[in-house]
């Protein structure tokens, strides 16, 4: 985990968004990309996006590296949450239909 988050600051300090949003739609359409190679377009996708919001994050707000990692985390952190309560409320549901 540690060399993702390596490679995602890397990204995000060489790249200006505009950038990253380029070698995200070459990615998509061709396969491949100048940003990252050699990874499944899942994982490039991934770690292009994580480093396009961390460097918007500096860019539109002035936020230092490790403080938009942080923001980043605890986006993720939030979004994962609200996915296991929204599965728990379904699991719910189904659990009063059957």
């Amino acid at each position: 985990m540690p060399s993702v988050i390596k490679e995602i600051k890397e990204l995000a300090q060489k790249y200006r968004p505009d950038q990253i949003e380029r070698c995200i739609t070459q990615q998509l359409e061709t396969g491949e990309n100048v940003c990252i190679v050699d990874e499944t377009t899942e994982k490039v996708i991934g770690e292009l996006s994580k480093a396009s919001f961390i460097r918007r994050m500096m860019d539109e707000k002035g936020m230092t590296l490790p403080d938009a990692l942080r923001e980043l985390s605890n986006r993720m952190r939030a979004m994962v949450e609200r996915a296991r309560k929204q599965e728990e409320e379904n699991s719910r549901r189904q659990g009063k239909k059957a």
